[in-house]
């Protein structure tokens, strides 16, 4: 990464070097600290002492993606709650995965909502008194910034950062003026791309339905249009090829269980097993 440019706007007049190898050069007149010492990270948590019966609405690592929530966070009471639901987010703070960096979880509070708590997975970044909010949140979604916080995780399945780590990674810091324009510009070039993205997810939905229909056609219906047909006897089946059969499932193919990891025979050593779930697929 060379300089710090907006593609829409001229380079500035002078840069330095960062002595960050990710950052590169950055105007002069900026400043390079760490992320401690423009932010502070976890300040507010749940005592143990909670009332039990204090009710707030949950965000889990699972339910935040590139800047959004993927659904609105559930309501529940203190005395049922995970161990891990501690991190208080308020108005202005941005919340970041420290598990598993890859996938940005990273989302900024911009409501005034003051019930709203997270997992320790995450950690609560709350700007201080140069730390324009907004620009905070662009700067940890960054993938510069990602890339260091994976190359600074232990792990291998579930690769972490500690928050100690977290906190001396280093962050370019423009005057506060230029944090707000920068993060102005951020907002009005996501406004056009969340846009484009809503008619390209309706463009593959109907491509999607539009394929599930050329399946179901080919595989209740053959490709011979003027084919003869049958009742099948199956509701959702319909009509078939006259010269077509219809038989249970269980007459044509085995279906089986796959192998349980628990079966596997017991290593010295740990191994990395591919893991397919049911959200990977579709």
């Amino acid at each position: 990464m060379q300089n710090f440019e907006i593609p829409d706007f001229p380079a500035y007049p002078a840069y330095k070097p960062s002595d960050v190898q990710w950052m590169g050069d950055v105007p002069a007149h900026w400043d390079v600290r760490w992320l401690k010492f423009w932010v502070d990270t976890n300040k507010r948590t749940l005592s143990e002492k909670t009332d039990p019966d204090f009710q707030f609405r949950y965000i889990e690592i699972g339910g935040v993606s590139a800047g959004e929530l993927l659904n609105e966070p559930a309501a529940i009471r203190f005395g049922s709650a995970p161990s891990r639901a501690r991190r208080i987010v308020r108005q202005g703070d941005t919340i970041v995965s420290t598990v598993r960096a890859y996938l940005k979880a990273v989302w900024f509070a911009d409501d005034e909502a003051d019930d709203l708590v997270c997992s320790t997975g995450f950690a609560v970044l709350t700007p201080k008194g140069d730390a324009f909010p907004k620009f905070v949140s662009y700067v940890v979604q960054s993938e510069p910034f990602t890339h260091q916080v994976m190359a600074n995780s232990v792990g291998v399945a579930y690769p972490a950062i500690s928050e100690r780590k977290l906190r001396v990674l280093s962050v370019p810091v423009p005057p506060l003026p230029e944090q707000r324009a920068i993060a102005a510009y951020l907002d009005r070039k996501g406004a056009i791309a969340r846009r484009y993205a809503h008619v390209a997810r309706h463009i593959i939905d109907t491509l999607r339905e539009l394929r599930q229909v050329e399946i179901h056609d080919a595989v209740t219906r053959g490709l011979n249009e003027d084919v003869p047909l049958k009742p099948s006897g199956v509701e959702w089946l319909r009509d078939v090829p006259e010269h077509w059969d219809v038989c249970q499932v269980k007459r044509k193919y085995s279906i089986r269980l796959g192998k349980m990891l628990q079966n596997y025979p017991k290593r010295e050593t740990d191994i990395a097993v591919p893991y397919l779930k049911v959200p990977n697929v579709q």
